[in-house]
C-alpha cells in the first residue's frame, strides 16, 4: 500500500508540474520496491515469528503484567531522578550531576534488560519445554532469573553501555567548543561502540 501511495503522490506531482517533487517521489517508490524484492522471501518466516510470539502472550498473559511493572517502575525512577537532579543543582552540589547521571543510564538499562531476559526466558521456555508439566508459570520463573542469578550479568552489561551513553552526554554538552571535527568524531565512535556493545548484549542475555 505505501508504494502505491509513493507512486500517486510521483503521477500528481508530475501532474501538476512540480518535476522535482516527482523524482523524489518516484525514488523513493523506487527503493521501496527494490526493497521489497529483497525481504519477500522472509516475509513468511516474519509471519511465523509474530504468530508463535502472540500464541506465547496468549499462553502466558502475566508476561504484559511483567513488563507493564517494570514500565511503570521505570517511569517512577525517572521522576525521582528528576527530582534528585533538581535538588542537586539548586544546593549546588555539582559533583553529584555526573554520578546521578551514569546511575539514571544505569537504573534504565537495567529496567530495558531485565524485560528483555524476562521475555526471552519465557519464549525459551515454550519452545523447548512446552510439553512439560509444571505449575510455575515460565514469566514468573524466567523474571525470577532475571532478579537472581541473571541479575549482575544484566546490571554489568548495563553498566557498560551506561558509561558509553554518559560520555556521549559529555560530549553533548561541549556544543560551544571550538573542536567541531573532533567533537563529531569523538560521537561517531562512541554511537558506534554502544551500537556494538548493544548487539552483544541483546545476543548474550538470551542465555542467561
Amino acid at each position: 500500500f505505501g508504494i502505491v501511495v509513493w507512486i500517486a503522490f510521483a503521477v500528481l506531482m508530475f501532474a501538476i508540474g512540480s518535476i522535482a517533487a516527482g523524482v523524489i517521489f518516484s525514488i523513493v517508490a523506487v527503493f521501496l520496491i527494490v526493497w521489497l524484492l529483497l525481504v519477500k522471501s522472509r516475509i513468511e518466516f516474519a509471519g511465523i515469528c509474530l504468530s508463535y510470539a502472540s500464541s506465547v502472550i496468549d499462553k502466558n498473559p502475566s508476561l504484559l503484567g511483567i513488563c507493564f511493572g517494570l514500565l511503570v517502575g521505570e517511569i517512577v525512577y525517572i521522576a525521582l531522578f528528576v527530582f534528585a537532579l533538581a535538588s542537586v543543582i539548586d544546593a549546588g552540589i555539582t559533583g553529584l550531576v555526573w554520578p546521578l547521571i551514569i546511575f539514571f543510564y544505569w537504573a534504565l538499562n537495567v529496567f530495558e534488560n531485565v524485560m528483555h531476559v524476562t521475555v526471552s526466558g519465557t519464549v525459551g521456555t515454550e519452545y523447548f519445554s512446552s510439553g512439560l508439566n509444571s505449575n510455575k508459570s515460565p514469566a514468573r520463573a524466567a523474571l525470577n532469573r532475571a532478579l537472581t542469578t541473571s541479575f549482575g550479568s544484566i546490571c554489568f552489561g548495563s553498566l557498560l553501555v551506561a558509561l558509553i551513553q554518559t560520555a556521549r552526554t559529555a560530549v553533548y554538552s561541549m556544543q560551544r567548543s571550538n573542536n567541531g571535527i573532533l567533537r563529531c568524531v569523538a560521537l561517531c565512535m562512541l554511537n558506534c561502540l554502544e551500537a556494538m556493545i548493544r548487539f552483544f548484549n541483546q545476543y548474550a542475555f538470551v542465555h542467561v
